[in-house]
């Protein structure tokens, strides 16, 4: 195009030359055709922009294309996710539905195990009513033979050599000749102390009342012993015993002895049946008057009913708990203290339901003139006399009915309680100790001697897990799970062990230097305390008969209740005791005696060279084992010595031994391998008494190689109590050499387990 515009422009120069047109004239023309090339220039750059564009058009068209296309794939893509989400609703809510059904499935579950917990309940009890049958009707059996035998040996010591064809004494021979081989028997070992129950035995003391006229009730007094709690007691101790002839006394389970000169007792017989004796101080007997008796008198109100709880206040009054959860109250009303909300004296036993719908009491304290009760769901309630505090309820208004205490103990989980004069504490099921009501001597450990209108935590406590605690007059004694003993409170008659009479505000450690203490005593109407050892040694300190001892002293005495028997003022029984009358040789006994007896024995067991002595009758009786062994075609049945490989000789021993008297003699590691036994013959109440004896040795170190046996025995109860046990002292655990030689897998559940009870928060 710029071509043709320079010849256009010669053309015009030519014809500007051959019409001789002026000058000027050109020139503008020139100037002219100047412009328009320039602007045709302008219009071919515009074209060529124009073809440029029309390619980006053409680009822009197919870029276009592609878009739709991604378009309608999206919203393919959509319409798919709609579809997807309609159908997550549905399986969300077919999953609600699912949740709802799961509920229903779990509360039927849970009424199931109700029923199955007492299916199992009813099973043990006519389990254990046949076994008593037949043993009822074995002991005759065993009895003759035991004569029968003890004949034969007497013809067999008079036979002569030429009597050999005789059945007699060929088997008199044969057992001579084993008795005389390496298998002899040894003595049998004698038997330590019974184990002490903490908890869930009433350990309440029987209150004093201090204003009742002083009387003491006197008697021929007749020789005899009561079993208490495992540990044979002269029943001269106990005066108001002897009032019982001698067909009386083995009727006897339960007893408590209380009043100003230990003058009133309560004892409930094998048949739940009970009765009262003594001064009748505030009707304190529930006779329905206020008239002493020298002669045991029966009360009707229990109906066959079992006591699990029995406490007593100053007035005195009274409270007793039955094993269906009923409470029960009588005696002296001045300050309500029997919850009735009246003030009249309480003539008869009076069933207590104000305040306590659906509850089941499992437990009572009284004070001086106030009332306690636990309940099974762990929730305390306090009722009676108030002017210090001690019902917890903020204020200082008596109290007419049980009142549940809450303030800082709303949401926990009480396992205990107890009552001094005018103050109540309470024991939570993570080993805290909570302490409201007359703080004058400092009883509430609370490190002043303010009284407290609501619970208050003992801080001086802190890390520490309390497994018993018990009240006297003005001071406390705590236990620990480890066996360390703490007191604090009143200390005039050296009743604190500290080796003064200073009062402590806050609890001191005491006995350090002895060996583990397994049971603390002390009763809210004397100022004597006591303690028993792991090997049984019993201590006793404070006010004894006059004197006032300040260090814990060594008595020959076997159990804490004789300290109260022989040395306290007055002498009280210090909770319900549970008794076993031995003035004659019952089927218990006789078999008892007759364990490991060469005289009357006709199988034998070698453990480690030993031999142990037995009947098989008794392991028939008492070992569904055994039973299934000499009733098949085991080789065993043949046999008159029976080696034993599998097992320990003093657990195999403990093990028969506890076939003949239903208890069990063995250190605490030595009890492990008697829990093997146990779960492998299949024994549950002696897997449940090797699991109390391994509660009672746990320790920091063996902690944790007693939570791995437990689980490998599969024994929930005791694998709870070590957990729980580990995770409270989880720091000293964690260093120990126990800890770190379990299995990866192990470790890492106690971890979890522990992680979610909150063991690793700040």
């Amino acid at each position: 195009m710029v071509l043709s515009c320079s010849f256009l422009l010669l053309f015009f120069s030519s014809s500007a030359r051959d019409d001789r047109r002026p000058a000027g004239r050109e020139e503008e023309v020139l100037v002219v055709v100047e412009e328009v090339v320039e602007v045709l220039v302008s219009v071919e750059e515009v074209l060529a922009f124009v073809e440029e564009v029309l390619v980006v058009v053409e680009v822009v068209e197919e870029v276009l294309v592609v878009v739709e296309e991604v378009v309608e794939e999206v919203l393919v893509v959509v319409e798919e996710v709609v579809e997807v989400l309609v159908f997550v609703e549905e399986v969300l809510a077919f999953v609600e539905e699912v949740l709802v059904f799961v509920e229903e499935v779990l509360v039927f579950v849970e009424e199931v195990l109700v029923v199955f917990e007492v299916l199992v309940f009813v099973e043990e009890v006519l389990a254990f009513v046949e076994e008593v049958l037949v043993v009822v009707e074995v002991v005759e059996e065993v009895l003759v033979v035991v004569e029968e035998t003890k004949k034969k040996q007497q013809l067999g010591s008079t036979v002569t050599a030429d009597n050999n064809n005789t059945g007699t004494h060929r088997d008199t021979v044969r057992v001579s000749r084993d008795d005389s081989a390496p298998c002899s028997s040894p003595p049998p070992p004698a038997s330590p102390p019974s184990p002490p129950h903490v908890f869930p035995c009433p350990r309440h003391p029987p209150p004093i009342p201090p204003s009742s006229p002083s009387s003491t009730l006197t008697a021929p007094r007749r020789r005899g012993r009561l079993s208490f709690s495992g540990a044979m007691v002269d029943v001269s101790k106990w005066p108001l015993f002897s009032l019982l002839d001698a067909e009386e006394l083995p009727t006897v389970r339960q007893a408590c002895v209380f009043g100003t000169s230990a003058n009133e007792a309560i004892y409930i017989t094998h048949g739940n049946e009970v009765f009262v004796v003594g001064l009748n101080s505030s009707s304190c007997l529930g006779t329905g008057d206020s008239l002493s008796t020298i002669v045991p008198k029966k009360l009707d109100f229990l109906r066959g009913k079992k006591v699990v709880s029995l406490s007593y206040g100053s007035g005195p009054h009274v409270l007793l708990a039955t094993d269906d959860g009923q409470l029960f109250a009588w005696g002296h009303n001045g300050y309500s203290q029997i919850g009735n909300g009246t003030t009249n004296q309480g003539l008869t036993p009076v069933l207590i339901t104000s305040n306590l719908p659906n509850k089941k009491v499992t437990e009572v304290a009284c004070g001086s003139h106030h009332s306690m009760a636990l309940t099974l769901d762990g929730e305390v309630f306090a009722w009676g006399y108030n002017n210090c505090g001690q019902i917890g309820s903020g204020s200082t208004a008596n109290q007419p009915y049980p009142r549940k205490v809450t303030g800082s103990l709303q949401g926990k989980t009480a396992v205990a309680i107890t009552c001094g004069q005018t103050s109540s504490m309470t024991v939570i099921e993570n080993g805290e100790v909570y302490g409201w009501g007359y703080n004058g001597n400092g009883q509430l450990g609370i490190g002043n001697n303010g009284n407290q209108l609501t619970p208050c935590r003992l801080a001086a406590l802190q890390g520490l897990c309390i497994q018993q605690i018990v009240s006297g007059y003005g001071h406390c004694l705590a236990l620990t799970d480890e066996g360390l003993l703490y007191s604090w409170g009143a200390n005039t008659y050296g009743q604190l062990g500290t080796g003064n009479k200073s009062n402590h505000l806050s609890p001191t450690q005491i006995m350090a230097d002895k060996e583990r203490v397994v049971e603390v005593a002390a009763c809210h109407s004397t100022h004597t305390s006591a303690a028993k050892t792991q090997s049984g040694q019993v201590y006793m300190w404070g006010q004894c008969r006059g004197q006032s001892i300040v260090w814990p002293h060594l008595t020959h005495f076997v159990n804490t209740d004789d300290v109260f028997a022989c040395f306290a003022t007055p002498s009280v029984m210090w909770r319900l005791m549970s008794v076993e009358h031995d003035d004659f040789l019952t089927v218990t006994e006789a078999l008892r005696k007759e364990f490991d007896s060469p005289e009357t024995s006709d199988l034998k067991f070698s453990v480690d060279g030993k031999c142990i002595h037995v009947h098989k009758a008794v392991l028939k009786i008492r070992c569904e084992h055994f039973r299934s062994m000499f009733r098949s075609q085991w080789t065993e049945d043949q046999q008159e010595v029976i080696e034993i490989g599998q097992f320990s000789y003093p657990v195999y021993r403990s093990f028969l031994q506890f076939l003949y008297t239903d208890t069990v003699d063995l250190p605490p590691e030595d009890a492990i391998g008697l829990l093997d036994l146990a779960t492998s013959y299949c024994e549950n109440r002696l897997k449940r008494l090797c699991q109390q004896i391994i509660k009672r040795g746990i320790t920091v170190e063996n902690a944790f190689t007693l939570l791995s046996a437990a689980i490998r025995y599969d024994a929930e109860d005791l694998e709870v109590f070590c957990f729980r046990f580990c995770v409270n002292h989880l720091t000293q655990v964690t260093q120990t050499s126990a800890f770190w030689q379990v299995d990866g897998a192990m470790l890492k559940e106690f971890i979890s387990k522990a992680s979610r009870c909150g063991a690793f928060k700040n």
